[in-house]
């Protein structure tokens, strides 16, 4: 297991009650900061789960970690120029 997951996990925890205790006192500048570290949390596990399907998919093949990284690569800086 991915450690992002973990660490997902617990910043999504943290977001989540520091966006309840906003909420419940009435303070939306708190509440506003804990969905940002709720939606952090959830995308850094996101990442540890997508990480994990990779070294799960790839096994012990050398090349194919490369040619994964290349292909992610490739598609984002398409992404990115794009206009």
């Amino acid at each position: 297991m991915d450690e992002d997951i973990i660490t997902g996990g617990i910043e999504r925890a943290a977001g989540r009650a520091e966006r309840v205790a906003g909420a419940l006192a009435g303070d939306p500048k708190t509440e506003i900061h804990g969905a940002t570290r709720e939606l952090g949390g959830a995308t850094r596990q996101a990442i540890g789960e997508t990480k994990d399907r990779i070294r799960r998919t790839v096994g012990g093949n050398s090349a194919m970690p490369f040619l994964a990284g290349a292909s992610i690569g490739l598609i984002v800086g398409l992404f990115l120029t794009r206009r």
